[in-house]
């Protein structure tokens, strides 16, 4: 690790607060600063006191990182927001090492999270900056990989469709269940069975179920036990999806 490395965060919400506990439990010296701050930050309109610093994190939602980076004086340092669907042009022009240093995970306040098992996405407009981020993953025990904004929009829509949709379709199943006092684990070794058989081969070897089948009279009977209009509307869209893209094979 760089003697030198420091770290800027600006922002105190899940992914700033999650960055400025795992730079200084790495040994980085850290300036914490939020438009609302918190203990343990400063106020965002004295970041202009701010101590020299090697990066400079932009860790709000994606609406207010513009304004963010407008009202952020010149820093001369590497400007980077952890955005993983907008481009690296967010951030304002005036900024000239401009760069985008995206981790790949969920945060919550519980359970923890290892920052080591986190990928983080870098685009920089300078190679040293690009060097200077990977360095910044190093320290955190993280992957890294370059990927341009294009690249990283592509992903990030992935990462909605496969965890946050994901986590929805599990909310609904759990719903369904609690109507007959059924215990969601009764479903948790088949969910983990799928998370093996993906990390095999493609998901699409291993769709299985009645709407890859065709069973008309179990997709009936499904949606006759559910109550809820939009649920059963998302298990129609769902179930025409598989078929779309199966019915080549059959």
């Amino acid at each position: 690790m760089s003697k030198q490395f420091s770290v800027l965060i600006v922002g105190n919400g899940q992914v700033g607060s999650f960055l400025k506990n795992a730079f200084e439990q790495s040994g980085v010296a850290v300036q914490a600063y939020a438009r609302n701050p918190s203990p343990g930050w400063l106020n965002l309109q004295d970041v202009s006191k701010a101590a020299p610093t090697l990066l400079s994190l932009i860790c709000v939602n994606d609406d207010a990182i513009a304004l963010v980076s407008d009202l952020l004086p010149n820093l001369d340092t590497c400007m980077a927001h952890v955005s993983g669907a907008l481009p690296l042009s967010e951030l304002s022009t005036k900024h000239q090492r401009r760069a985008v240093f995206y981790p790949i995970m969920s945060f919550n306040k519980q359970p923890p999270i290892d920052a080591s098992a986190i990928p983080f996405c870098i685009e920089t407009e300078k190679e040293e900056d690009y060097l200077l981020l990977e360095e910044a993953a190093q320290i955190l025990g993280a992957s890294s990989q370059r990927l341009n904004s294009a690249q990283r929009a592509s992903l990030h829509l992935a990462a909605v469709l496969s965890h946050n949709f994901g986590n929805h379709l599990i909310h609904l199943a759990q719903a369904e269940l609690s109507k007959l006092n059924l215990d969601f684990k009764l479903l948790q070794p088949l969910m983990r069975q799928m998370l093996k058989n993906i990390e095999i081969s493609p998901a699409k070897n291993w769709q299985t179920g009645p709407a890859l089948r065709h069973d008309k009279k179990t997709i009936d009977k499904h949606l006759l036990l559910m109550d809820e209009p939009l649920t059963k509307a998302i298990y129609e869209m769902i179930t025409q999806s598989i078929q779309k893209e199966h019915d080549e094979k059959l």
